[in-house]
């Protein structure tokens, strides 16, 4: 008998064999690789984008509704990448996405948000200041 995604993956969370092992990866990354599966830019693990937004100001961290957007976006985003590969089983995190109020480029690779220097690399913001917290 062939399973729809929620049996098969019910099926492996009760430890019961399913027809085939569910299929499902935690976060796809990079960018350019979930760009390429939705043939569009995307939101979806994407910081730089959401940066470059905001940047342009087509985005305001004020604004509810862009605030609600941007968060559709990323949720239609994980939905439609994980629909396209055929995956059992989608992560959706339970948070929003928060959308700096001040943001500067100050090269290609280093951002200023709400004042703290960031180095965007391996498609994460690293701190540039080690001794900042928060």
């Amino acid at each position: 008998m062939i399973m729809k995604s929620r049996e098969r993956v019910i099926h492996a969370l009760e430890l019961e064999e399913p027809d085939v092992v569910p299929t499902f990866e935690m976060i796809i990354s990079p960018p350019k690789v979930v760009e390429q599966i939705l043939n569009r830019k995307s939101v979806y693990n994407n910081i730089e984008y959401l940066l470059e937004l905001r940047l342009k100001n087509l985005i305001n961290p004020d604004d509810k509704k862009d605030i609600e957007n941007i968060n559709r976006m990323y949720v239609k985003d994980i939905y439609e990448v994980y629909k396209r590969l055929d995956l059992d089983m989608i992560r959706f995190s339970p948070h929003e996405i928060h959308i700096p109020k001040n943001v500067r480029k100050i090269d290609k690779k280093t951002w200023e948000i709400d004042g703290v220097q960031y180095r965007y690399d391996s498609y994460s913001l690293w701190l540039t200041d080690p001794r900042m917290s928060f």
